[in-house]
């Protein structure tokens, strides 16, 4: 592996994803021999290439991140740049560099006795009848190491927190279990990008030690900001429920998650997520991916038959500022008018 600044190191390169194995165009997860930085940020073995392969715009990640980490400074969401990338001599295209999520990158102390845990997508927020977790399964625990450290039995007591408690004990002990800001502004970039898919995936939960709550990190934001995961245009067919998701749906029911909502809605739309902060983001990251357009277009050329539609990359642009424009609005009216998120 050869890196723009001269050096070079052994590299073990696999393809990562489950969907998105099918696509012509894959991603990957790259683990180097030792540490190494890229893309500006801390030295790190494991980096993500990400194909983008549905996303012809490049930018939903990458702006969906943004937002996520720019809405506090302890939201976690990976960083990451563009980058052209040849395997073994082949040019693939244009990818996103991206961190990892990991127990390094979430802040969890290190160490077995300290109780910090992560888990990617453990599938505790499913109401009960589509459940498919038993006390003996991982619940895709990432750290500690399974089955060597098995730390799943807190997470069953968590998933019968979120479907078994009664009303009174799920309000009084929602903080011990969560950081309850932590979970609002993930509600409200679900809303805000409108990631249909990510109410019960794309999502890491992690605690940093013993008696800290649990908290989300976001992960694969690519079927947001007017597209379906398949490519095809959501022109607000479908708009994210959040009372898919059990614990939301518990918090609306049982909790002040529907004021905390529009409260924390007002801040972010007046602060980071002013409108024209978040167009002139997307802005931005069109200028930082033009560069790379022409050749990558050559082997996957943005009107290819794999889309779903034949927009170019400048009417891409123009849906997500649409999208943007729309939905900020939409939002505004829900908030304002007192009503709830999910319709």
């Amino acid at each position: 592996m050869s890196f723009s600044d001269g050096s070079v190191q052994n590299a073990n390169i696999r393809v990562r994803g489950q969907s998105s194995r099918k696509y012509p165009r894959q991603s990957y997860r790259m683990k180097l021999s030792k540490p190494h930085s890229l893309c500006e940020l801390p030295e790190h073995k494991t980096w993500i290439l990400n194909a983008n392969f549905i996303d012809r715009s490049f930018i939903r990640h990458h702006l969906s991140f943004e937002l996520f980490r720019t809405s506090a400074p302890e939201r976690i969401a990976p960083h990451g740049c563009y980058e052209e990338v040849a395997l073994n001599g082949h040019y693939k295209g244009l990818y996103f560099l991206s961190e990892r999520i990991d127990r390094e990158r979430c802040g969890v102390l290190p160490g077995y006795k300290a109780g910090g845990m992560v888990f990617k997508e453990p599938p505790v927020f499913m109401h009960a009848e589509h459940a498919t977790s038993r006390p003996d399964e991982k619940y895709r625990q990432k750290f500690p190491g399974f089955p060597k450290r098995n730390v799943t039995k807190v997470m069953r007591k968590l998933e019968l927190f979120i479907q078994n408690s009664d009303s009174v004990s799920f309000n009084d002990s929602l903080t011990y279990w969560f950081d309850k800001d932590n979970l609002t502004d993930w509600a409200l970039l679900l809303l805000f990008t409108n990631n249909t898919d990510g109410l019960l995936r794309n999502f890491y939960l992690y605690r940093v030690h013993h008696g800290a709550p649990f908290r989300v990190a976001v992960w694969d934001y690519d079927e947001t900001f007017g597209r379906f995961g398949d490519g095809r245009r959501n022109d607000f067919e479908e708009v994210v429920d959040l009372r898919v998701n059990k614990l939301f749906d518990r918090m609306l029911d049982w909790t002040d998650f529907e004021a905390r909502l529009a409260t924390r809605w007002q801040e972010l739309r007046n602060g980071p997520w002013h409108l024209d902060t978040v167009l002139n983001r997307v802005d931005e990251m069109a200028a930082e991916v033009e560069p790379f357009l022409e050749r990558h277009e050559r082997v996957w050329p943005m009107k290819g038959s794999w889309f779903a539609d034949s927009l170019s990359f400048e009417q891409e642009i123009d849906l997500i500022r649409d999208f943007t424009i729309r939905n900020h609005a939409r939002l505004d009216n829900i908030f304002s008018a007192g009503e709830e998120p999910s319709h």
